[in-house]
């Protein structure tokens, strides 16, 4: 993914500074394991509870299979659909899904104006305003 294009869809997943944050429904991560294209629909993120722990719930797409999934951030694993199979990251998009997704999540959950940009494609040159 481009420098240009990241930057855009970061400030449009966290307008940081002007009401209600702009997101981008959906997101593509890259390419899995499988060669399919994994897309991440960033406004099903949300906090759940399962089990004894605290999980993030979101929504992606692996081509055009819709899937749901609980993410565990603290462990770095996804389970499917409520079943017990655990899954771990085996390519840079599925990295990228469980990076964005926790990320989102902490982001939801503090103050909406508080100016936070998520960079998974570094270095970058972001900048607060122009030639700032």
């Amino acid at each position: 993914m481009n420098k240009s294009r990241l930057l855009g869809l970061a400030i449009a997943l966290f307008t940081p500074f002007f009401g209600q944050p702009a997101q981008a429904e959906m997101l593509v991560l890259g390419t899995a394991s499988t060669g399919q294209t994994v897309t991440l629909d960033t406004n099903s993120v949300s906090r759940s509870q399962r089990g004894t722990g605290l999980f993030i719930s979101a929504r992606y797409y692996l081509g055009d299979e819709r899937v749901d999934a609980d993410i565990s951030c603290r462990d770095n694993y996804w389970v499917v659909n409520g079943e017990s199979t655990q899954y771990r990251p085996q390519s840079q998009a599925t990295r990228n899904l469980l990076s964005v997704a926790c990320s989102v999540s902490r982001i939801n959950s503090q103050l909406e104006n508080a100016g936070y940009l998520l960079v998974y494609d570094p270095p970058s040159n972001v900048r607060s305003t122009p030639n700032g």
